[in-house]
């Protein structure tokens, strides 16, 4: 079993979790099910990454989530369309903007580097810019802190695909609370640099007052606040995160959401692009909700409850675009709510792929690279040179004892990838670590890749092999010419075991012969059984097919 961080994957845990009204269904947002995961927006491929990333182990693990968002990231930064949303507006008025003037701005919905479009999908869009914008409320600092790059009186930034404007004057309300700025643009700027050449402090993102249009975002988080949720029911209930799902009903976005890009007064609009679109504000790639099924847990609208009223659209959060729990634990705030988390410096959807998830460990990883040259050597030096996965070459790069312990399993001629996977993923599962593998010397786990990858042993057999290396050491190669555990390849000793297993399971054959030719998976296990693992699986497959058609 995989078990995920601030999840559970126990069906039996998830059931209570639904027949309590905690999620509103099997296929909440929030459940580690299939279902959820599609109404999230979690595209099959980034399933599929995450699967190979991990990898497969005999032995029950914990994978860190931070693993899985950086697979989603990684999937969507690639293809998912941009687009402009504000979810917590600031009114802005532009004062040397026009009354009733509307600006349609040519703007790109894929960033540079992304895959192609979809057949049938626009490159561009038009975003419009008028008299009266909102920008997202944690854009603006009356007081900013040093540091802090983005709207401030007397301060000019840039609006993403847009003009410079420069904050003139607050505006408040009897409360003191901040209602409304004025702002001044310079009509100059539109194609987003200066004539002059100068640069403004930051870039933040924007939406028209008028012509966006209402959105109810969904901003989905981790189901508990603890990286391993355990115990009973009591356990499971106080272990929950009551922020993990927050309803932001007065978001706005830019007019593309509704299907129509084109409302610049263009002949027919090009209607909806195919597929899902999944804006990229700057909390997340975001996708469009779809209805829940009404079943056990007796929801009828999508996860967040009630169905949005006003013609709104509601959008689901499928990742943030940066791991905002590494922070929240490094404050030792695991209830920080959104609000702290669009404190954050934004990130430049211009700059690239989002950098991986980080958790904890991760974090102190990256800490000791920054402080060791040497270490973020090692990690370069595993990801290129050697084509290791990041995640891989990160797990192994995070102390000087995993990189010479690595480095030393592969000073002969074995398959690197193949001894970064063993160590990664089976030393682990035999309780060792990267850099601490017990009893087992690096060079016996060179010797025990070596033996899978020229065949003399099966699988099976280096991983219960490990488990005794790990605890007690020795030499891989002695042992199995020792205790006789080589592969059996020699086909006539494999047909008498063949036989013998085909004449012990009569009714298993009769079965098989009726057409249950999925029998043919238990005839492999009873014969591997016999042999402890040892038997060719070509072989015996071979061999196999053979008896059952002569019994047949």
């Amino acid at each position: 079993r995989r078990n995920l961080d601030y999840t559970i994957v126990s069906k039996r845990k998830l059931l209570l979790l639904v027949e309590e009204g905690h999620v509103s269904g099997w296929d909440d947002p929030r459940m580690p099910t299939l279902a959820g995961m599609r109404r999230r927006g979690i595209s099959p491929d980034a399933i599929r990454a995450f699967c190979r990333q991990v990898g497969i182990g005999k032995a029950d693990n914990r994978v860190e989530i931070a693993t899985l968002e950086w697979a989603v990231r990684e999937a969507l930064n690639r293809r998912a369309p941009r687009a402009l949303a504000v979810l917590r507006p600031l009114e802005v008025v532009i004062e040397n903007c026009p009354e009733g003037e509307v600006d349609w701005i040519e703007a790109p919905y894929f960033p540079r580097g992304a895959d192609a479009p979809p057949e049938g999908w626009p490159e561009t869009r038009k975003v419009p810019f008028a008299r009266v914008l909102y920008i997202e409320r944690d854009d603006f600092a009356e007081e900013p802190a040093k540091g802090f790059r983005r709207l401030a009186p007397g301060r000019e930034v840039r609006l993403r695909h847009g003009y410079f404007i420069t904050c003139r004057r607050v505006e408040k309300d009897d409360a003191g609370e901040i209602v409304r700025l004025h702002c001044t643009y310079d009509p100059a700027t539109r194609s987003g640099s200066a004539p002059d050449g100068r640069r403004p402090a930051g870039t933040i993102h924007w939406v028209s007052a008028t012509e966006s249009v209402p959105l109810e975002v969904r901003l989905y988080d981790r189901l508990f606040r603890v990286s391993d949720p355990a115990g009973g029911a009591e356990g499971l209930r106080e272990s929950l995160n009551p922020d993990s799902l927050q309803v932001l009903t007065g978001a706005r976005g830019e007019p593309s959401l509704a299907g129509d890009p084109s409302r610049a007064g263009e002949p027919g609009p090009v209607g909806d692009p195919p597929g899902p679109a999944r804006p990229s504000a700057r909390l997340g790639y975001f996708a469009p909700a779809r209805a829940t099924r009404a079943g056990r847990g007796g929801a009828t609208a999508d996860a967040g409850g009630e169905a949005p009223a006003g013609g709104a659209l509601v959008f689901n959060r499928t990742v943030t675009l940066r791991d905002a729990w590494s922070r929240r634990a490094k404050s030792g705030d695991t209830h920080a709510t959104d609000a702290g988390e669009a404190r954050t410096p934004a990130a430049d959807e211009s700059a690239g792929p989002p950098v991986p998830g980080i958790d904890s460990a991760r974090e102190a990883r990256d800490a000791a690279r920054r402080a060791a040259p040497a270490l973020r050597a090692a990690f370069d030096r595993f990801r290129d040179p050697l084509g290791l996965p990041e995640e891989v070459a990160d797990l192994l790069s995070g102390s000087a004892e995993s990189v010479r312990y690595y480095e030393r399993a592969i000073g002969g001629v074995v398959d690197p990838a193949a001894v970064a996977t063993w160590l990664v993923h089976e030393v682990r599962g035999a309780g060792g670590s990267e850099g601490d593998a017990g009893a087992l010397k690096p060079e016996a786990l060179a010797e025990l890749v070596e033996l899978v990858l020229e065949r003399s042993i099966s699988r099976a057999v280096a991983k219960s092999l490990l488990a005794r290396l790990v605890e007690e050491g020795g030499s891989p190669r002695e042992i199995v010419q020792r205790e006789g555990l080589g592969r059996i390849g020699d086909a006539e000793q494999i047909r008498e075991i063949v036989h013998d297993v085909v004449a012990a399971h009569p009714a298993e054959v009769a079965r098989y012969a009726a057409g249950q030719t999925g029998l043919a998976g238990f005839f492999v296990g009873q014969v591997m059984r016999a042999t402890h693992g040892r038997a060719d699986p070509a072989i015996v497959r071979e061999l196999l097919e053979e008896s059952l058609n002569d019994a047949t």
